[in-house]
């Protein structure tokens, strides 16, 4: 579960023709994982100016942290930052807030199917966050996982690309478009069955040392700039397994959509979990088939 939590936390398709898609996928991957890059330059279909793909991890120790000067030179040479959302939007932080509540008279146990199972999450959860369930047992499965999450974290200070890279912007007024709202995110885990949600939560609580061996392997991929080995590490999961559409293939569908008009009108230095770029229906392989030119930039 922290494994493509970290990827979801910011606070989550259809695909071409199948006959087409599959004459053109074999060589497209192959171009695309020529190169190992976060990086990635969109060039063609008129546009007079570049924009550049950027993959993030929302969540990464300080020490682990690295932003190369080939990202800084495409981040200065672009007019526009977009995120997953807008972080820069008040109203983003208040809408949070307030959809992280269950609806009045709905607790955290409905969504156990025994009492047993219940409990067993109960006393996992006290154990890893140090909070008793009772105190936040009013508080969605999302909320849930992210003090999780947060208490799982071993550094003694953790950064966030997307905030790094807001500050940066700041100097130059640069703008920040947002490919979703907040409450699109939180919906995907509203939709979520019952027997879903209480799988992923009693996974969020399993061996502590199995998954920090499993972050690490993230950080290892993610400082070796290799998104394929990756997106390949989180899709293995077998706690992610039928959740591929909600979490990332139709997301990554609806963004290819929107940031077309958005390259024609700025050159945009686009910044999203790095789960997204790699795959069949990764932003890379649908912004080519699309009819860019994608390149690695070191």
């Amino acid at each position: 579960m922290k494994k493509y939590f970290l990827l979801l936390a910011g606070l989550i398709g259809q695909l071409l023709s199948l006959n087409l898609f599959a004459q053109k996928t074999a060589h497209t991957e192959a171009a695309l994982n020529a190169h190992k890059s976060l990086l990635w330059r969109v060039t063609g279909k008129g546009l007079k100016k570049p924009s550049y793909i950027f993959g993030t991890i929302h969540m990464i120790c300080e020490e682990d942290y690295f932003f190369t000067s080939a990202m800084q030179e495409a981040f200065q040479k672009s007019d526009r930052l977009v995120l997953e959302i807008d972080l820069s939007d008040p109203a983003s932080s208040q809408s949070n807030l307030s959809l992280m509540l269950l609806p009045e008279g709905r607790t955290l146990r409905d969504f156990f199917s025994t009492d047993e199972r219940y409990q067993s999450f109960a006393e996992k959860f006290k154990e890893q966050s140090g909070f008793e369930l009772n105190q936040v047992k009013q508080m969605k499965p999302l909320a849930i996982l992210s003090i999780l999450l947060a208490n799982a974290n071993t550094c003694v200070n953790t950064a966030s690309y997307e905030m790094k890279l807001m500050k940066m912007g700041e100097g130059r007024h640069m703008p920040v478009k947002g490919l979703e709202t907040t409450d699109a995110q939180m919906a995907i885990f509203d939709r979520m069955t019952a027997p879903e949600i209480e799988a992923l939560l009693m996974e969020s609580v399993g061996d502590p040392k199995q998954a920090m061996g499993e972050q690490q392997k993230m950080i290892e991929h993610y400082k070796a700039q290799d998104v394929e080995s990756l997106y390949k590490l989180i899709t293995a999961s077998p706690e992610f397994k039928g959740h591929e559409g909600q979490l990332i293939n139709d997301r990554n569908q609806a963004w290819v959509k929107i940031l077309p008009a958005w390259f024609i009108e700025a050159s945009c230095f686009v910044a999203v979990g790095a789960g997204h770029l790699s795959g069949a229906s990764g932003v890379l392989n649908l912004l080519r088939h699309a009819g860019y030119q994608v390149e690695a930039v070191h």
